[in-house]
């Protein structure tokens, strides 16, 4: 427990939501509406073309905020989808311990795969912010250990 609790503390989640200092917990949408990560997730947006609205306003259904280690580095770490529409429309993102940069991972399906054994054979991929290898093995992990992705 120990181990899992400095890097929560190190990375600052205690300070990631107004909600969160209240003791109530942290959800990875809220993140890039508050001015210490805003920046980041705009950057992260910045080139990119053709965005869904839903990840551009982090308007989305969401997980609690997670403690990342990867290559010695730390992160904060979350998913996020759109409402309504959690099986088709994922998206597993970063943020530096610094709050300076984010990358992500939108995950698509088409519309009838709902009915698929398979979703990850029928998924399509697309990657913002330019994250490295790690950190691209890293988001594909997470999404991998999700029950339902096969």
């Amino acid at each position: 427990m120990k181990r899992l609790l400095s890097p929560l503390l190190a990375i600052g989640l205690l300070s990631a939501s107004a909600a969160h200092s209240a003791g109530q917990t942290a959800y990875f949408a809220d993140l890039p509406g508050q001015s210490g990560y805003r920046a980041a997730w705009s950057k992260m947006l910045k080139a990119e073309k053709q965005i869904p609205a839903w990840i551009r306003s982090a308007r989305a259904t969401s997980t609690p905020v997670a403690a990342a280690r990867i290559d010695g580095k730390r992160y904060v770490y979350g998913d996020m989808c759109k409402p309504h529409d959690c099986f088709s429309h994922r998206f597993l993102g970063l943020f530096s311990q610094d709050k300076r940069q984010a990358w992500g991972l939108e995950v698509s399906l088409p519309g009838d795969a709902q009915a698929d054994d398979a979703p990850a054979k029928r998924a399509s991929y697309r990657w913002y912010g330019k994250p490295d290898a790690a950190q691209r093995d890293y988001l594909m992990k997470q999404l991998q250990a999700d029950p339902n992705w096969k």
